[in-house]
């Protein structure tokens, strides 16, 4: 196992060619590699009923056109509780419970409960695989749960033996889960036995509290070739699609910077400073070099970027900071997920073969 971490951020970005190769029992890959640069700034159970439960709230104008209800959605930054899967379904967590809804723009959603967890465990995570057929839970408890989303039913479970899972991420039939301890577990769904592997970074990776820190940011390259992983600090993460090995990652209120990385040579590109506003996702265009970040502490922003030039627009101030975020199948729009209680979807970006074309 080959990977560069980046000690200042909390950044580690690992090789994906061995976790491909099923191994017996549990495979510690432990070992770091600092890299620093001047200042230190290192580069279902259905119901019958349809609940009251993501209904639709009104439409709006501009960028941001649906609001959904979303009672007991808990703006917890450490947290993953939103996806948007191939097949156009979002998924949330709320609280003990799962539901799936098929986006409809500008009409009533039908709601299904896919799981309830009742007193017993909360959601920490959720990520639909590639195909969008699968769905992966994780829990405060340690627990990974795979649904499958057409039948509604668990077809696994899985005890990572660890603190809450707060992320996830999908490499065809590998489910990764990263935990609170610092580590990320890797399973392969086609087998129903324990870890194949286990990640670790170093022991004590944040020297100023002296604690090791929650996995909180987990995403693959577009080519699957990299598994890149983010502490408490550096939630947002996103791998460029138009450049290989181009990993971008926001930092939380302690930093409120936009960081951009060549994983390929181990180096920073670009920083830009965001006025210390926590940014708590970070996503790119598939159409064109432009990104979208959403913000927290103190500002509550969603912003636009154009990649190189950082340019920005500020799309739309909020009352809550948007703490979750995930990316529409067509890389058009996003939702995001807020601590008051709301889904908004946000049209963001578009292909450039529809920029004259009215929204229908």
């Amino acid at each position: 196992m080959i990977y560069c971490g980046y000690y200042s951020i909390d950044l580690l970005t690992w090789l994906g060619s061995d976790l491909n190769t099923s191994v017996d029992g549990v495979d510690d890959a432990v070992g770091f590699k600092e890299g620093r640069m001047g200042d230190g700034n290192a580069i279902g159970c259905p119901v019958t009923a349809e609940p009251q439960f993501l209904q639709l709230l009104h439409t709006l104008s501009a960028s941001r056109f649906m609001s959904l209800d979303a009672p007991r959605l808990v703006g917890d930054f450490y947290l993953n509780l939103t996806d948007w899967s191939c097949q156009n379904v979002v998924a949330v967590g709320l609280h003990q419970d799962v539901y799936l809804t098929r986006f409809q723009k500008s009409k009533n959603n039908k709601v299904i409960h896919l799981c309830d967890f009742a007193t017993s465990d909360d959601v920490g995570s959720l990520q639909f695989s590639e195909s969008g057929e699968l769905l992966a839970v994780g829990t405060n408890k340690g627990l990974v749960q795979i649904w499958d989303v057409q039948a509604q039913n668990m077809i696994i479970e899985y005890n990572g033996n660890c603190d809450r899972i707060g992320c996830l991420a999908w490499n065809d039939n590998l489910a990764c889960a990263g935990c609170d301890n610092g580590t990320i577990l890797v399973w392969d769904t086609r087998e129903c036995t324990g870890a194949v592997m286990k990640l670790r970074g170093p022991e004590i990776l944040d020297r100023d509290r002296g604690v090791v820190p929650k996995v909180c940011g987990l995403k693959w390259s577009p080519d699957k070739q990299q598994l890149g992983s983010c502490g408490a600090d550096h939630r947002a993460i996103a791998w460029s699609p138009h450049h290989r090995g181009l990993l971008t990652t926001g930092g939380g209120n302690r930093d409120g910077m936009l960081r951009f990385w060549d994983t390929i040579a181990g180096v920073p590109l670009q920083r830009i400073s965001t006025g210390g506003s926590q940014i708590c996702n970070v996503a790119w265009s598939k159409h064109s070099l432009e990104l979208v970040t959403t913000h927290g502490y103190e500002d509550n922003n969603l912003i636009t970027w154009k990649y190189p030039s950082l340019r920005q627009e500020i799309v739309q101030p909020n009352p809550a900071r948007l703490v979750y975020m995930a990316m529409s199948p067509d890389g058009e729009s996003i939702v995001t997920g807020n601590g008051h209680e709301c889904l908004d979807f946000w049209r963001v970006f578009r292909r450039k073969d529809d920029e004259n074309v009215d929204d229908q």
